[in-house]
């Protein structure tokens, strides 16, 4: 994939690829509210510039995210940029929260936790091209 744009906030690096990918990396200890949550989706909205997107977000070991900015990231306002998302997650804790927080509150659009970044992107791969197109 050839990498077209990046945009660093304060918590988070956001970057663009070719083949319709947007890659979020999550900072070393950073806790993810819904104030960043509104900001890592607003700027993935301006990179996405009409188009909708795969996401893969990579959550360091130690980073954090309340149930505010989840609730937020899987409601319609978080998912309008995406096509579907995969998360990356490094410990058995996000793990756990995470698939627990999936089996009680599914997104409208396709979401899974994998373990390495290789695989999320193998998957997010093989999601519809027919659905990334916002017009």
């Amino acid at each position: 994939m050839l990498l077209l744009q990046e945009v660093v906030l304060k918590k988070a690096k956001i970057q663009l690829f070719d083949e319709k990918f947007i890659r979020v990396e999550i900072f070393g200890k950073s806790e993810i509210g819904l104030i960043e949550a509104i900001e890592l989706n607003e700027t993935i909205g301006d990179l996405a510039n009409g188009t909708l997107y795969r996401v893969l977000i990579l959550a360091s070991e130690l980073s954090r995210f309340t149930k505010y900015a989840v609730d937020y990231a899987t409601s319609e306002k978080g998912l309008s940029y995406i096509v579907g998302s995969g998360v990356v997650v490094r410990s058995v804790a996000h793990r756990v929260a995470a698939n627990f927080y999936l089996r009680f509150n599914r997104p409208k659009k396709p979401i899974r936790i994998f373990n390495s970044e290789q695989e999320g992107i193998k998957w997010l791969s093989s999601l519809e091209v027919e659905y990334t197109n916002m017009s």
